[in-house]
């Protein structure tokens, strides 16, 4: 339902491993574990590796973001 909220509100939902838009879809290749730790996060968040470029930018916004 969330997801679903987020893309008729024309947004993104992006992971280190996948980005849903309402026009487009990415997948990273090949996938990697999910941080489950915040020590974590920022070690997933920067690993771009098998990832589009159109996922690359929106992580690169989420890493301005959060810092």
């Amino acid at each position: 339902m969330i997801v679903e909220s987020l893309l008729a509100w024309n947004r993104s939902y992006v992971t280190s491993n996948y980005l849903i838009r309402r026009d487009y879809c990415a997948k990273r290749h090949p996938l990697i574990r999910p941080p489950h730790t915040v020590a974590e996060m920022a070690g997933s968040l920067a690993n771009e590796i098998g990832m589009t470029e159109r996922h690359r930018q929106c992580l690169r916004l989420v890493r301005q973001q959060f810092g």
